[in-house]
């Protein structure tokens, strides 16, 4: 068997619906079915009358060429889906407390149910043996209409919506053909730009296909059994979709030890499986039509199958429609691996916004690499968010730092002066230099004989400010925002902004204070 292993990127929007249907919310799939790269091997191959229909018959049928599902991938990692057996508290997160359903020891004990256990089911991690890291697979949705060529304007009551995989993307995927003579034909027929999925002819489902010069990196099946009260256990857990039929040909949706690859298998516990169904009808672009429909079992499931022996087939693959990327199964995957009370070995990472760059950084970039309005728009307002958060950090490290020296409530009355003043300042369109304004008010000025007092340094409330260096600690603290923002832009409006916040926090912690 010879295996060939490609990078697909999105070079726009593409739509993978999970239903057929024509009416109703449409959703897009998180992955790239196989299927997808069989039809685009066949639109170039069909057609070739120098190709023998032995060779056709390889490449699509009979399963001796297998396109694999493309996955999210990033850092040479190809992703897989989250277990449906790993479980989290409710309100919390995989990061803070995940299980594995299986290996919990006891379900019914208080301190699991007080914990209101969750399952997980969606999201792509790359999981190794302690780190399972997310992976964003970003989407967008968009309303459409249809046009009326007569009226030359979009036709009444014809509206619909598509969610779609946005652009940029980059997914992993495998082909297994069974000489090389096919994995040429295949090889050849996949690299280059290529359209995939719904409305290829309007807006959606340009990709490029490359083939990687060496495998990536992906989970893996161990042989090692798992013990269960006693009774040993292989687990099965389900990297792409799978269909069975049973012995009447039907779909079944409870298969057999034997069909999911454990030859040796005494029985499929269902009470510790995690099992979730699919349901569509694939459509043929050749017939222009649909075919029936296939019930099967989701990406993700995990089967638990008690045997005495195991050992890893030479064939990890199981069930029908191998040639379309169904059927590819783990055994014994290490990330299903626990300790004693159920708890995950791996440590699910947060996700991380890539996107949250710091201040700092965009003041490296050149305004001619704008090229963007959206881009644009979003490093400007990345700039707020960031001078935003430094004012709330600096205004609540004075709150901790301080609070004890303002309790009571005459002070929450004269922290709300403050804050009247420095608002009515700010507001003050006549007035050119706003802080040093602020600081006279407040504080007086200090170089003359004839001494202009300010709000805190006359009166009943001088007397007050002078105690335990409070008047002293406040100018400080202005100050010190004077040199942390000079030569900024708005400079004197984050001063402001940042007193007003203060004097307003301040407040109300005086007021309530216990």
């Amino acid at each position: 068997m010879v295996t060939l292993y490609f990078e697909c990127k999105l070079l726009s929007d593409v739509v993978m619906t999970q239903k057929s249907a024509t009416e109703g919310h449409h959703r897009t799939l998180d992955f790239i079915p196989g299927n997808n790269f069989l039809g685009i091997v066949a639109r170039n191959v069909y057609n070739d009358d120098s190709v023998d229909n032995s060779v056709k018959l390889s490449l699509f049928h009979n399963g001796d060429v297998r396109y694999g599902d493309a996955h999210p991938a990033i850092d040479g990692f190809r992703s897989v889906r989250i277990p449906a057996s790993v479980f989290y508290p409710k309100l919390s997160k995989p990061s803070v407390e995940a299980y594995v359903h299986y290996l919990i020891p006891n379900l019914n004990s208080k301190e699991m149910r007080s914990k209101q256990l969750k399952q997980c089911r969606s999201g792509f991690y790359i999981m190794d043996d302690k780190y399972a890291k997310p992976v964003d697979v970003f989407t967008k949705y968009s309303i459409k209409s249809a046009y009326d060529k007569d009226k030359r304007r979009s036709e009444d009551e014809k509206m619909f919506g598509y969610q779609a995989l946005t652009k940029g993307l980059s997914l992993y995927f495998q082909v297994d053909a069974a000489d090389e003579r096919l994995a040429d034909i295949v090889k050849k027929a996949l690299i280059g730009v290529k359209s995939i999925g719904r409305s290829k002819t309007a807006e959606y489902g340009l990709v490029e296909i490359n083939v990687l010069d060496k495998p990536y990196s992906q989970a893996h099946s161990t042989e090692n059994l798992i013990s269960i009260d006693g009774k040993q256990y292989v687990v099965v857990y389900a990297d792409s979709r799978l269909i069975f039929f049973d012995d009447n040909g039907m779909p079944t949706l409870q298969p057999t030890p034997k069909q999911l690859g454990v030859d040796r298998g005494i029985e499929v516990d269902m009470n510790k499986s995690q099992i979730r169904i699919f349901q569509y009808s694939p459509y043929n672009s050749k017939r222009c039509q649909y075919d029936s429909d296939r019930y099967g079992i989701e990406k993700g499931s995990v089967f638990v199958v008690r045997t005495d022996c195991f050992k890893i087939p030479a064939d990890s693959t199981v069930g029908y429609y191998k040639n379309e990327g169904f059927g590819k199964v783990l055994f014994n995957p290490s990330f299903l691996c626990t300790d004693e009370n159920g708890m995950c070995k791996i440590s699910f990472k947060e996700r991380s916004n890539e996107t949250d760059l710091t201040y700092r950084s965009h003041e490296k970039l050149n305004s001619s690499d704008i090229d963007n309005v959206l881009i644009e728009y979003l490093r400007n307002k990345n700039k707020v968010a960031f001078v935003q958060n430094n004012i709330f950090k600096s205004v609540n490290e004075f709150i901790k730092l301080n609070i004890e020296l303002f309790k009571g409530e005459s002070f929450a009355s004269q922290w709300g002066t403050i804050r009247t003043e420095a608002s009515r300042i700010q507001k003050d369109t006549s007035i050119k230099n706003k802080v040093e304004t602020l600081k006279l008010n407040l504080f007086g000025c200090k170089d003359r004989e004839d001494d202009s007092k300010g709000y805190l340094t006359h009166g009943v409330e001088a007397k007050k400010w002078d105690e335990k260096n409070r008047i002293i600690i406040l100018e400080k603290f202005i100050t010190e925002q004077e040199n942390n923002y000079k030569g900024l832009q708005e400079c004197e409006t984050k001063i402001m902004e940042i007193v007003i916040n203060l004097a307003s926090q301040m407040a109300k912690k005086c007021k309530n204070y216990d």
